[in-house]
């Protein structure tokens, strides 16, 4: 108070040391981006880099071969036996 009236007080600031203050404050936050891209960077890097290698084989979904074939074929060998084995008697 000042002669029974109330004055405030006014701060003036130089272009300069309100240009340094924001370039202090904004600081870790540039830092911070920084890091951030090149840590995007890198994980984009790493994730082409795995998509790029061979991936190895699904044991889980392997299958075993049918074995209708294999019987088929044991058929078959069967009946030409069968067949050889008739055609040899004599008659």
């Amino acid at each position: 108070m000042a002669q029974g009236r109330v004055t405030s007080l006014t701060l003036i600031y130089s272009d300069a040391w309100q240009a340094r203050y924001l370039r202090s404050v904004a600081a870790p936050i540039v830092t911070a981006q920084a890091r951030a891209t090149a840590t995007a960077v890198a994980a984009e890097a790493t994730r082409a880099a795995a998509a790029s290698a061979p991936h190895p084989p699904d044991i889980q979904r392997r299958t075993t071969p049918s074995v209708g074939p294999w019987l088929a074929a044991l058929g078959l060998l069967g009946l030409a036996g069968v067949m050889a084995a008739g055609s040899s008697r004599p008659q």
